[in-house]
């Protein structure tokens, strides 16, 4: 149904009207009330605000344009007092640790000039790189925020090929480059999303969508294909390797293994509650003509990641029939035909690389890292610990090389780079941040907590040396628990922030997540979602019981599944806490499939079009669940407006939804981005939500204005 020129037939709900108390003395925007309702297997369900699922109405921009205005009038009073733009600047480093290794190179994507993010590449680690791509040089017009996705260096190390959406959009462009002297080819690619790049010969592969004419940022996404591009040619020519025209919703990747021998290819079925998979593996080696598609398994209970080959067999990082994971060598010419190579522990195999004749495995032992080193007989030859509180990924370039990359990192300081050598087993330092604090004045604490249901649930805390345990600590509990994600430790200039100014970082391991395995995370999906929402309520009783905050001084946090966890939190437990900040969420749990990649979603949380997930889904919703009589934490609705994941929309009618039920004097405030997407770094953005948070909790001024700055000793 369009709503142009039918707005007479909705009920006004504005702050002069009505009966909403808190909407009058906050005077939020007109919203109007829609006689929109479907019905779900005999269930009658009203959607009021579903015209503003539409951008392009005169009646919906002018809507977001009235809200963001109203946001940032509120928060004005409180930016000059706290004044939290210039600490968050200084919080964000140029040189942090992206060093990465592709073809005879290594690259660092840095900030360390004027012209904004660059690609710098080098030929020796420890070099200086010179910049290679600077994004911003692709822009279309002075308001277009370039963002660079992924890269790959060619076989024989003369171009880069490298990926850049616009304004945040998960849409992307591939463009190429030729190395020493750099140039820009003609090749430019379309229509990709998703998608990395593994070089062939004077080619490369790459994954686009089908998008048909529709909103690009708001119409499914689906049909994707992979395609072989050849240096030089016009898109139009590309070869299209691989589609699933039987199910156009499964989605699909690759990569090229073995020094470019195999081409490997997974297609995952949307149908599947778990992560099922066929893989299949193709032969590079042969006639390009006669190139074959050979299956090597299928199944639809677990998770697959070829490493490439060891022992003449495919190395497989996989989850079946083992939750925390373990290592397969699989026949190349023949289905499910496997021995196991590495067993499971009960560490949770959280990755591994091939590095010369050795395999580095990194695990999780109670959310703490450890790697562990083998020989080609699966031998133990080399482990290695990490202090708690901290987080490790590692990376290879070519597997016939010995070395593998570290990154080190905590809440307490950004990326540290180690390169391991797998020959003599040790660990050489190759890069850290100049900061302009001492990380030694932070501490972190790993504390246990135990779940509505009897669970023990594990959560890192970080804050100043000498924080008192008093119920006043300013704190920000942030959650996300879900899509096996694991949530570790990780560096970032706003908990930074918060910290310097005497407050507490708190994030809990919810159920949903991948710290302890697949079990885990089954534990928070699908019909089991609700353990999450109970973790995260624990969380936040747990801090105020143990006297390191009061529901006055606590925030809760979240950004896209995290987003939903607020908002789904504050609904059940409206008192838990003074703040929420819910950023870039789903909130329409009955729609949400109906866009973009959001069908994806469907094996973590779910669909309306079955009976038994309607009622779950319905139960939590965020949009159905907003209660017309509850006093309401103040609360803050980020969104974006190029986030074709988790599509706008949603924040905008729940925003709606709740200005309207409000009932306490607490503000509900929607910011819109401007030209930015799901994984937008926005200075301005976060200065708008920390100062949104100090306000509320009526911070000390002195204390946020005067965080200091000085080097580590």
């Amino acid at each position: 149904m369009k709503f142009i020129g039918k707005l007479s037939l909705f009920v006004l709900v504005a702050s002069g009207f009505g009966s909403n108390l808190s909407a009058q003395r906050l005077n939020y925007p007109a919203t109007y009330r829609g006689p929109i309702k479907d019905i779900y297997f005999g269930t009658t369900v009203a959607d009021p605000y579903r015209w503003l699922e539409d951008e392009n109405l005169p009646e919906t921009k002018k809507w977001i344009a009235d809200e963001t205005r109203f946001t940032e009038a509120y928060v004005r009073r409180y930016l000059d007092k706290y004044s939290l733009e210039r600490n968050l600047l200084l919080n964000s480093y140029a040189s942090f640790g992206t060093i990465h290794r592709s073809g005879a190179y290594y690259f660092d994507y840095e900030w360390r000039n004027e012209e904004g993010p660059q690609l710098f590449i080098k030929k020796k680690l420890k070099q200086d790189g010179i910049a290679v791509v600077t994004p911003h040089e692709y822009a279309t017009d002075n308001k277009n925020n370039v963002i660079l996705g992924t890269y790959a260096v060619s076989e024989d190390n003369k171009y880069l090929a490298f990926s850049i959406s616009h304004s945040g959009s998960d849409w992307k462009e591939i463009r190429v480059k030729s190395l020493y002297p750099f140039h820009d080819q003609e090749d430019l690619l379309t229509g990709v999303k998703f998608s990395n790049i593994a070089w062939s010969g004077n080619g490369f592969f790459y994954i686009r969508y089908v998008l048909e004419g529709q909103n690009a940022l708001k119409a499914i996404s689906d049909k994707p294909a992979i395609y072989y591009h050849r240096l030089g040619t016009a898109q139009a020519a590309d070869t299209l390797v691989f589609e699933n025209k039987d199910n156009p919703l499964d989605i699909l990747h690759f990569n090229v293994v073995s020094s470019g021998k195999y081409l490997v290819i997974y297609s995952s079925h949307r149908e599947s509650q778990k992560t099922a998979r066929d893989v299949y593996a193709v032969d590079l080696q042969g006639n390009e003509k006669g190139r074959k598609r050979t299956l090597i398994t299928s199944t639809a209970n677990a998770g697959f990641d070829v490493l490439g080959m060891y022992n003449n067999k495919f190395l497989v990082k996989t989850t079946l029939d083992a939750p925390r994971g373990r290592l397969l060598l699989l026949n190349p010419g023949v289905a499910n035909d496997a021995e196991e190579f590495i067993s499971q522990y009960n560490e949770v195999l959280h990755d591994a690389v091939l590095a010369g004749d050795k395999l580095v495995c990194l695990y999780l032992s109670d959310i703490d890292y450890v790697t562990v080193t083998f020989d080609s007989s699966g031998k133990v030859v080399h482990k290695n610990s990490y202090p708690s509180g901290s987080s490790v990924s590692l990376t290879a370039g070519d597997h016939e090389e010995p070395n593998v990359l570290l990154y080190y990192t905590s809440f307490l300081h950004p990326p540290v780079v180690y390169e391991y050598d797998t020959h003599t087993l040790t660990e050489t330092l190759v890069q850290q941040t100049e900061i302009l604090y001492n990380y030694r004045d932070f501490e972190t604490k790993k504390v246990y907590y135990t779940a509505k249901d009897g669970e023990k649930i594990p959560m890192v805390l970080a804050y100043k040396k000498g924080m008192q345990r008093n119920a006043q600590n300013p704190t920000i509990l942030y959650g996300y628990g879900g899509y096996g994600i694991t949530m570790t430790p990780f560096f970032s200039r706003g908990f930074l922030m918060h910290m310097q100014s005497g407050g507490i970082i708190a994030v809990p391991c919810l159920r949903g997540g991948g710290e302890y395995g697949e079990d885990w995370h089954h534990k928070g999906s699908l019909l089991n979602k609700q353990n999450v929402f109970d973790d995260f309520i624990s969380a936040a009783e747990f801090l105020s019981t143990e006297r390191y905050t009061c529901k006055d001084k606590l925030a809760i946090m979240g950004g896209s599944n995290g987003g939903l966890l607020v908002a789904a939190v504050i609904n059940q437990r409206p008192d838990i806490c003074k703040v929420a900040i819910a950023e870039k969420g789903v909130y329409d749990m009955l729609r949400y499939d109906k866009f973009t990649i959001g069908y994806a979603s469907a094996r973590e949380f779910g669909s309306s079009a079955d009976s038994v997930q309607f009622s779950y889904l319905y139960k939590y919703s965020p949009l159905h669940n907003v209660k017309d009589s509850a006093a309401y934490p103040a609360t803050l609705i980020i969104t974006a407006d190029h986030d074709d994941r988790a599509v706008p929309l949603h924040s905008y009618k729940y925003a709606a939804t709740l200005q309207e039920k409000n009932r306490s004097d607490n503000p509900v405030l929607l910011f819109t981005e401007k030209r930015e997407g799901h994984n937008a770094d926005n200075i301005y953005t976060e200065a708008i939500i920390y100062t949104f948070i100090y306000g509320m909790m009526n911070m000390d001024m002195t204390q946020v204005r005067n965080a200091y700055y000085r080097p580590a000793r």
